[in-house]
């Protein structure tokens, strides 16, 4: 369930969901495991440990504020996994997290974007308009992990559950062109 409200300056949403048995098998046949190849956000170190959680539950909140050609916006999320079974003595776990970032229209066609998310990440990213519906993005992302991961072994940087790194630091680049209708 989820809802917003905008106006000429502000946008606020917030979402939630919850899902019962999220690991459900067979391959796609739950959240988890809706993916028929068997993609999953619990494929990656950072979320692998809590396959057996028996409920998966996310809170979100975010907003924009508009300021001429500047955009802040915020967000905070927390998600729950429920009933982690014997290995973890039957309890949850549960992840915080906090956004923030602005963006600056310089002209029409093109903007900038900064960001500092919660893991130890610092991104940025440039849009281009070619045209009403084409236009060239870049971004540029660099993330630090710190503790564990939920299996127990050290934590490993993964921007944007891309793939885990093979140590605590990542650096992403995209530069893709889109074209829409």
């Amino acid at each position: 369930v989820g809802g917003s409200y905008k106006n000429n300056t502000v946008k606020i949403a917030a979402a939630y969901e919850y899902f019962k048995n999220p690991s459900a098998l067979p391959a796609g046949s739950a959240f988890f495991t809706g993916q028929a190849n068997g993609a999953s956000p619990l494929n990656q170190s950072l979320n692998r440990g809590y396959a057996n959680a028996q409920s998966f539950e996310l809170f979100m909140l975010a907003g924009n504020y508009i300021i001429g050609n500047l955009t802040l916006g915020a967000s905070v999320s927390s998600v729950q996994y429920g009933n982690l079974g014997t290995a973890f003595l039957n309890r949850s776990a549960r992840l915080n997290n906090a956004d923030v970032g602005l963006s600056y229209r310089f002209t029409p066609t093109f903007s900038m974007g900064f960001g500092n998310q919660h893991y130890h990440q610092l991104s940025s990213s440039g849009d281009y308009s070619l045209s009403k519906r084409t236009d060239l993005y870049a971004a540029a992302g660099w993330q630090h992990a710190s503790g564990n991961s939920s299996i127990g072994s050290a934590a490993v940087a993964d921007i944007d559950n891309l793939g885990d790194s093979s140590n605590n630091h990542q650096f992403l680049v995209r530069l893709p062109i889109r074209h829409g209708s």
